[in-house]
């Protein structure tokens, strides 16, 4: 149990040639629980001590001395297992639980130190469509990952309001917007035109080259094309608007590309003053080992993504200080965030070595990637409300009239869609399928968010709140359910570390999935309200301490975990 690899590391640094924390790092659990609770591998003493793994486990064995909450020692071939005193244990771990409450799984391990999280950053003049939901949602819990550990986190929107688009948007606006369409809707004229343009452009070339001309005149300051573009801006803002507050997601920071437009030049003079840039046919480029040149101007004197971003780069580390800057950015930008950094990084750039790319799949529907050029897109509020809807259908059917029915739903549905994604492993493509997403069963969403409501409704029968509940020093919590539900429970805080670290969102989905799914072994094997009074009174005190753990996974998550209160005390708990 991870809860307690500080014990074990205790136990056997006297005795281990190596630091504290890479004994950490070995600690596994056994195979099979009769073997012990925590497992160390000696295969990697092997070398330094010139012995077999077997006779290291052997020796260590007879050397380490246990203490509390540790019970014994004994080797198993290559590996030396550690048993703990589950009484002693368990009771420890449910105190230190209902103590934390809703600080549990939380570190000041960055106290005192900043992380800018540059995620969700939409293109403008377009609603945001399911595409943005990975960035978004995998940035949202980046970013509660990182304060529950004690980090400043400023939280970066660093919108697409800049580049060729727009001046294709320019030129297309001009040759067939609409001016009464775009009184009534804005973003549904200009991503008409968006769509029009891209096709027309496929017929006729020439129209590429008008945009790339409109957007140069943007550039230069052509007041009719800058009245234009700031119009665009302000309506592409108002209609994300509703979709992030339906997400629950707000910024810090909207400095978007067009924010550093007047700081790229003092990024070409830098790179000329380093003699970084190299003329190539026509263009100005920054030469880098082991991949293609890092573009910095076109041949007609334009700037690029990457000239903007390493402006951001700069200004962030000026004003922000950041020991880490993350870019949740999907896996096909790969290139081009390594050769921003490998230029940001020649530049010498404070703060360079913590500056990663967050990739991701791609999302699909039916199999498919959708393309907003095509017009074939799925707009991500009109998926968000679907959920909802569908969540409030279910409601209605399991608990028909439940006070604040609309709210829960908003949080069950948002909650589906977002859960679908976060416990994916990132660099998968996630095929979206709702019907699946807002299930109450299997590894969904509705699935902990029921299972944090069930504890919470199980509490309030047995009439105790979970900041009332205390545990014996030794309480009683010998069956094996008991036991692996502690376990789940105590894995939590490691999981927050380990996603935190990792950027890996996916590791507390599954923690928490795994303390939701030990409960309902729990409450299948372990009678709560019906057991003798020391046996109710530890399980009610485990009942709490997987609820706090579900809630704040939840949260952690950027889920919510509603109040799903049953209308019929004789019905038991139920959504």
């Amino acid at each position: 149990m991870s809860y307690f690899h500080p014990d074990v590391v205790k136990a056997l640094a006297p005795h281990v040639p190596m630091p504290p924390e890479a004994i950490a790092a070995l600690l596994t659990a056994p195979p099979d629980p009769a073997l012990g609770d925590v497992a160390f591998p000696c295969f990697a003493l092997a070398k330094d001590l010139r012995k077999a793994p077997q006779a290291i486990a052997a020796e260590l064995a007879t050397q380490v001395a246990v203490a509390a909450p540790l019970a014994g020692v004994s080797p198993a071939g290559p590996y030396l297992n550690f048993r703990l005193d589950r009484a002693q244990a368990g009771a420890r771990l449910l105190t230190d639980v209902l103590a934390r409450g809703d600080a549990w799984g939380d570190t000041t391990s960055g106290a005192g130190q900043t992380v800018c999280i540059d995620f969700c950053s939409p293109n403008v003049a377009r609603r945001m469509h399911l595409g943005h939901l990975r960035s978004t949602v995998i940035g949202k819990a980046l970013v509660r990952l990182h304060q529950a550990l004690g980090y400043n986190v400023v939280r970066i929107n660093f919108l697409g309001d800049w580049g060729t688009q727009f001046g294709k948007l320019i030129a297309a606006w001009r040759r067939w917007g609409d001016p009464a369409a775009a009184e009534v809707d804005a973003i549904g004229e200009l991503q008409r035109l968006y769509v029009k343009f891209h096709h027309a452009a496929a017929e006729d070339p020439a129209l590429e080259e008008e945009g790339r001309a409109a957007f140069k005149t943007l550039e230069d300051g052509d007041p009719g094309a800058r009245a234009l573009w700031q119009w665009i801006r302000a309506k592409s803002l108002e209609a994300t608007a509703a979709t992030l507050s339906l997400l629950d997601v707000s910024f810090d920071d909207y400095n978007g590309e067009a924010f550093y437009a007047d700081r790229n030049q003092a990024v070409v003079q830098l790179l000329a003053e380093r003699q970084l840039l190299v003329a190539s046919e026509g263009a100005q480029v920054v030469e880098l080992e082991g991949m293609p040149p890092c573009l910095i101007l076109k041949s007609d004197g334009a700037t690029l993504y990457e000239t903007r971003d390493i402006a951001a780069a700069m200004h962030r580390a000026e004003v922000y200080h950041p020991v880490r800057s993350l870019y949740v950015v999907d896996l096909g930008q790969a290139l081009h965030f390594r050769q921003v950094f490998a230029v940001l990084k020649q530049l010498g750039l404070p703060g360079a070595a913590g500056l990663e790319h967050v990739g991701f799949g791609v999302m699909l529907v039916g199999g498919k990637r959708l393309r907003t050029r095509q017009g074939d897109v799925v707009y991500l509020e009109d998926v968000l409300d679907q959920a909802i809807a569908a969540a409030r259908a279910e409601l209605e059917a399991r608990s028909p009239g439940m006070a604040g029915a609309g709210a829960i739903a908003r949080a069950i549905g948002v909650g589906a869609v977002m859960f679908n994604d976060l416990k994916q492993h990132r660099h998968n493509d996630v095929d979206f399928n709702p019907a699946e997403a807002i299930s109450f069963d299997g590894e969904t969403g509705p699935y902990i968010q029921y299972a944090h409501a069930r504890c919470r409704n199980l509490l309030r029968k047995a009439g105790v709140g979970e900041g009332e509940l205390t545990v014996a020093p030794h309480a009683t919590l010998a069956d094996a359910a008991e036991w692996a539900l502690l376990t789940a429970i105590g894995a939590f805080p490691q999981a927050v570390r380990h996603a935190a670290e990792r950027c890996e969102p996916h590791l507390v989905a599954r923690s928490v999935l795994d303390v939701a799914q030990a409960l309902s072994r729990f409450y299948h094997d372990c009678p709560v309200l019906r057991a003798d009074a020391d046996v109710r009174a530890a399980r009610l005190a485990l009942v709490a301490a997987a609820a706090t753990t579900l809630r704040r996974g939840l949260w952690v998550l950027g889920l919510e975990a509603p109040p799903m209160r049953d209308n019929s005390a004789e019905r038991g708990p139920v959504c």
